[in-house]
């Protein structure tokens, strides 16, 4: 399992093999606080998935080589591929799989009933700019709110209806010193959140507020 810090904390790229008949092995992404405690977050959904067609160059096993790579504009992580079952024969490749940028988890509705509705912890806040990434489908929206403890809007809440990246929302400023942030989403999916201007960084460092991750992100698959 590869281990990496992105937004504060640990994250680990773990080979999961399914004993035989299945006899095969994809990648599912875990996170730590700490290094120590790790935890799977969607136990048997894959982050980079096998494929389904036999003999395909990832059709039995899937291990991620090393650390991600984070460019300005995405996240690149080479893996192992093999066309065959982890016992049997089989024909090994390099092969890339890429991400958005923070694209690692996200957290999207459960139900079409209603929203998702999302309250963070009270967060350490000194008047900065808010910055969300996330991806929105055609009519789908993620209002997001400063609220007190009591779950009360402190000030007007704003709508996001389109993709953004590390985008500013236009919060108004309410001069605590700790805020709670309050997410409603709705066809869409939220993967982080920042305070002030972020600055793309190449080490893996996310934004200061990166959400626990709750969900896998997807992921493009090529060869």
């Amino acid at each position: 399992m590869p281990v990496f810090m992105h937004g504060g904390v640990h994250l680990g790229l773990v080979a999961i093999h399914v004993q035989r008949p299945v006899d095969r092995v994809w990648t599912e992404l875990a996170w730590s606080p700490d290094s120590r405690k790790w935890q799977r977050i969607e136990p048997g959904r894959a982050l980079i998935p096998c494929s389904e067609s036999i003999l395909d160059y990832d059709y039995g096993c899937v291990y991620a080589c090393a650390c991600p790579i984070f460019l300005d504009d995405e996240i690149r992580i080479y893996y192992g591929g093999s066309d065959y079952h982890h016992f049997g024969w089989r024909t090994g490749n390099l092969s890339l799989a890429t991400l958005r940028p923070d694209g690692f988890a996200g957290y999207v509705q459960e139900s079409g009933d209603g929203p998702a509705v999302i309250t963070t912890a009270v967060i350490p806040h000194a008047g900065e700019d808010i910055r969300i990434t996330a991806d929105v489908g055609d009519g789908g929206a993620i209002v997001v709110s400063i609220v007190d403890d009591k779950g009360r809007d402190v000030v007007e809440s704003t709508v996001v209806s389109e993709t953004m990246t590390d985008g500013r929302i236009g919060l108004k400023k309410t001069g605590a010193e700790g805020i709670r942030l309050r997410f409603e989403i709705s066809n869409a999916k939220l993967y982080s959140f920042s305070f002030g201007r972020q600055v793309p960084s190449r080490e893996g460092d996310g934004p200061q507020g990166f959400m626990k991750p709750a969900e896998a992100g997807w992921l493009g698959r090529s060869g």
